[in-house]
């Protein structure tokens, strides 16, 4: 499909009702299916063949569980979980690797998406306190055997960062924000995230913090309250360094690129370079990469959409909240009852 298309309608095969897409781009929807389930989380494994759900329950028994992607067969697995709900899974996509994180209360395993071989596991009493109560969703990235996890916020909250090294099992907690929005690993050393202010008076805030809480870069608006970095819609999605956020510019709201390691320019603004288009004002809620990190899909306030980081795809007008993707998959939580399952 041509990219200077601004506006058009298609049918997705299953649904029966029109979408109204802001913008074309490789890889549109033909296809959704829709299974009776709760979920919070769900990862694929590096072969695109087998999806793991974190469920609890409303229509399907509870747990870990592991389905055949193309059939949507459940398979029998070995990880040995319980038949209860799981309060964390974490795949990380800054590095190739087939592996899962899983927290339980407070036990945790890593293990192989594909085969299951259990690489450690461990307990730690405070997992739950601050997995299962924060709740989903993430952001998590793996460096050597330490993985990383922020909690991804809409609106104002404390962000966290999770450290677990799975070689010796150990786990800390650091609490990098306070009245945070967003909450996204630009990469490995750096987490994006702002201040977007109580009252009218206060100026907004953006800045990259690592992970044990030491501040990278920093940035006030210089104007109060909606007036200061207007033209930036302020939660955003790290990829490789960079930092995607939707800025207003060339009289429309668009995907803009910028610099996620040293403080972007949100004044005026100038990303490095910007795609796709959106009809309105998006707020991101939360996101998801595929395993090499060329695509993601993420949800706002006006609907659900997808990239491959050259243009941009709505998958729906509603605002479903992304759990996975991969090359030819997207699956979303419609709501605690349901989640949708898109293919393209």
């Amino acid at each position: 499909m041509s990219a200077n298309i601004t506006s058009m309608k298609f049918s997705v095969f299953g649904r029966g009702y029109d979408d109204v897409r802001a913008d074309s781009g490789d890889g549109a929807v033909i296809d959704v299916n829709r299974y009776a389930m709760g979920a919070a989380y769900a990862v694929f494994d590096n072969t695109n063949q087998y999806l793991w759900i974190g469920c609890f329950g409303n229509g399907h028994a509870k747990g870990l569980l592991k389905y055949d992607i193309e059939t949507f067969e459940e398979e029998a697995h070995t990880i040995p979980t319980t038949a209860n709900e799981i309060d964390g899974l974490f795949h990380a996509t800054n590095v190739d690797n087939n592996l899962a994180l899983v927290t339980q209360g407070a036990d945790w395993w890593v293990f192989d998406l594909t085969d299951e071989t259990i690489v450690a596991s461990g307990t730690d009493a405070n997992l739950a306190n601050y997995i299962r109560w924060n709740g989903s969703p993430f952001d998590c990235t793996l460096n050597g055997t330490v993985f990383q996890i922020t909690n991804i916020t809409d609106g104002q909250h404390y962000i966290y960062s999770i450290t677990l090294d799975y070689s010796d099992g150990t786990v800390t907690y650091t609490q990098i924000g306070a009245n945070r929005t967003s909450g996204t690993f630009v990469n490995k050393d750096t987490i994006y995230m702002a201040y977007p202010t109580t009252w009218f008076y206060q100026n907004r805030v953006i800045e990259g913090v690592s992970p044990d809480g030491t501040q990278v870069w920093w940035r006030q608006a210089p104007e109060g309250g909606s007036e200061g970095f207007a033209n930036v819609s302020l939660n955003g999605i790290g990829c490789k360094g960079r930092l995607y956020v939707p800025t207003y510019i060339y009289s429309s709201w668009r995907m803009g690129e910028y610099n996620g390691t040293r403080t972007p320019d949100f004044d005026t603004p100038k990303p490095a370079r910007f795609f796709g288009k959106f009809e309105s004002k998006p707020n991101i809620k939360r996101f998801v990469r595929s395993n090499n990190q060329k695509r993601i899909a993420f949800t706002t306030d006006i609907g659900t959409f997808c990239s491959n980081f050259e243009d941009l795809e709505r998958i729906t007008e509603t605002s479903e909240m992304v759990l996975a993707i991969n090359d030819n998959y997207i699956v979303t939580k419609l709501n605690d009852f349901n989640i949708n399952v898109y293919s393209y």
